[in-house]
């Protein structure tokens, strides 16, 4: 037998990601944790790419099918059984919590865990633990001596009520040396749309707070990690609840006392990209806005992403030729001319998930209505250039951004 995850649909990334079993001979296929409301395999997003393609799975005679998978924004580890233990099937018994993100995992055939954990202040060190998750310790101290030598900013966990009482997450990072006034706000919005954000070591956020930002990350709808009805919400309707908690949440956030509420901004990649895109059309209540290999016309997006378009008809439920209105209403371009938010657009010539023609769009329709935009292309980065570009070029991209946020945020009174 062979154990895989998958969903119904692998174009639709907002369904439970399950683990199946597969018969080989005769092929039978057995769908083992349906009743379970968790998407299982999945890491929280951060700007490194570990954790995105490791292994998933891990089965052990005797112990089950060892996975991981998210939840409010951590990544725990548990044990399913099999169906020939569990008949029934989708019994999970959770083994490794706690507000951190485990990335990678393997277990022995005695069922010793050994896994790769990281938290917001931590990058991440090898434990491990029994099969029942306890004596844990720690085997590595990789980043020990780097971690001596710098001060992070921490993290807290903080809790907002969406206008519908939908309970909402998001991580408010604090500068390392507390600020002598009142200091900006960068919001950042995760991609996929359905890649949760969460309690996980962000290398771009430490070194955002430790220039005397507040830099928060948020769970708005579409997410994973909170059920497949919170992750599949947005289907068709981009830029309509998602937006009032990326929203709200900056309200709630903004009315800390240590936060400038008149320097915010919000910031994102991809979805994010795109979110950032759509708000500064809606609100003005953003100083500035970087917005990072964005979605911005979904039907050129449609006709030259690299999926060919399917997962985007996925997400709006049909393709443009039967739905252009909805194609047209959910596009930030249609509402470009309403922008009054200083935008920065950073975009790897080279992504073909959206391809730079999606910001060459933007910047064109801002240029003509009279909006402040700057446009930065990175030659040879693709989609992902956050987590893999050289070196040279997210030196590139960190300079653009620093002086973009010291004109339009640190500098302005």
């Amino acid at each position: 037998k062979i154990a895989f995850i998958g969903n119904s649909n692998r174009h639709d990334t907002s369904l439970n990601h399950e683990i199946k079993l597969l018969e080989v001979s005769p092929e039978i296929e057995s769908r083992i944790t349906d009743r379970l409301d968790i998407s299982f395999g999945l890491c929280v997003q951060s700007d490194d790419l570990r954790g995105y393609g490791d292994s998933s799975l891990d089965w052990k005679e005797g112990f089950g099918i060892l996975s991981r998978y998210p939840e409010r924004g951590t990544v725990h580890l548990g044990w399913v059984e099999p169906i020939e233990r569990n008949p029934a099937g989708g019994v999970l018994h959770e083994v490794l919590k706690g507000d951190r993100s485990i990335l990678s995992f393997s277990a022995s055939d005695s069922g010793a865990i050994a896994f790769v954990s990281t938290d917001p202040t931590s990058p991440g060190e090898l434990f491990l633990a029994t099969s029942d998750g306890n004596n844990e310790r720690q085997l590595t101290d990789r980043n020990g001596a780097w971690l001596s030598e710098v001060q992070l900013g921490e993290v807290s966990l903080v809790s907002v009520r969406a206008t519908d009482a939908i309970l909402l997450d998001a991580w408010l990072l604090a500068p390392p040396v507390k600020p002598t006034t009142e200091a900006p706000l960068i919001l950042s919005v995760h991609g996929g749309p359905h890649w949760p954000a969460g309690w996980r070591f962000s290398f771009e956020n430490q070194r955002l707070s430790a220039l005397g930002y507040y830099v928060a990350v948020s769970n708005p709808r579409g997410g994973q990690g909170y059920g497949e009805e919170f992750s599949s919400s947005i289907n068709g309707a981009w830029g309509q609840d998602d937006f009032e908690d990326v929203k709200h949440v900056a309200e709630q956030l903004s009315s800390n006392p240590s936060i400038d509420g008149s320097k915010l901004v919000l910031m994102g990649a991809s979805y994010g990209g795109f979110m950032v895109c759509w708000a500064i059309a809606f609100t003005t209540m953003f100083r500035a806005a970087v917005a990072e290999n964005a979605v911005i016309d979904l039907v050129s997006l449609a006709g030259t992403t690299s999926d060919g378009g399917y997962s985007m008809a996925e997400e709006i439920g049909g393709w443009p030729e039967s739905h252009a209105d909805t194609y047209h209403d959910m596009s930030p371009l249609t509402y470009a001319h309403q922008v009054q938010t200083p935008l920065l657009l950073i975009h790897g010539e080279l992504d073909q998930n959206c391809p730079i023609g999606q910001s060459e769009q933007m910047y064109s329709a801002l240029r003509r209505s009279g909006g402040e935009v700057s446009f930065v292309r990175i030659p040879g980065e693709g989609h992902a250039m956050v987590l893999n570009g050289s070196w040279l070029h997210r030196l590139q991209r960190w300079k653009a951004l620093d002086a973009f946020l010291e004109s339009h945020v640190l500098s302005m009174h």
